[in-house]
């Protein structure tokens, strides 16, 4: 089996309850640059590739969450912004973390409360860490995660379609629209 573990993270601390109450402090900023990394472009590529523009902003709101919501599979061109972590305990009280960022920035969020943890056996190991240390990485990994991520751990959302500015949102969704009908954007892209 193939192992790529590359947002694997060690917690600093090993008090499921202090984690978990840094994972909550990180919420409310995230959930800000969540929204705020949705930008006009992104809703005009999700309006134009899923041929939403018969509808009104209410309706591709809903579109844009339930985009958000099933992981972006069902649409083209989904606006990217949750962000969670799953969270392993080992034996020896450590508590380990993978995350999945929709945006690059929510990286920087975690740094204070873990220390890197990847693992991944396609290339040689970093050149700080040695070779039995990261040996043990991938061992302790499979072992926390013998199949998929979710089996395991334990989920903790910090960003989900939930989370979705509706007003901020919306009032992009409708700067938009104004723009496509306006100047024939409509037949530029295909649309009439």
């Amino acid at each position: 089996m193939s192992t790529k573990i590359y947002n694997g993270v060690k917690f600093k601390s090993k008090d499921w309850k202090e984690v978990l109450y840094q994972l909550i402090s990180l919420k409310k900023v995230a959930i800000e640059m969540g929204n705020n990394s949705i930008k006009k472009r992104d809703l005009e590529l999700f309006i134009s590739a899923n041929k939403l523009i018969d509808k009104d902003s209410f309706d591709i709101f809903n579109h844009v969450r339930s985009a958000v919501d099933d992981d972006y599979n069902n649409y083209l061109f989904s606006p990217r912004m949750k962000f969670s972590v799953i969270l392993y305990p080992s034996k020896e009280g450590d508590i380990y973390g993978y995350y999945f960022t929709g945006i690059n920035e929510y990286d920087k969020l975690l740094d204070p409360f873990v220390n890197e943890y990847a693992y991944y056996d396609n290339t040689d190991q970093p050149e700080d860490l040695m070779e039995e240390e990261w040996n043990e990485r991938g061992k302790r990994w499979d072992e926390m995660v013998p199949n998929n991520f979710s089996d395991t751990g334990f989920q903790y959302q910090i960003v989900s379609a939930d989370d979705l500015d509706r007003g901020q949102i919306q009032g992009l969704i409708k700067e938009v629209m104004l723009y496509l009908k306006r100047d024939n954007k409509l037949e530029e892209i295909g649309i009439k």
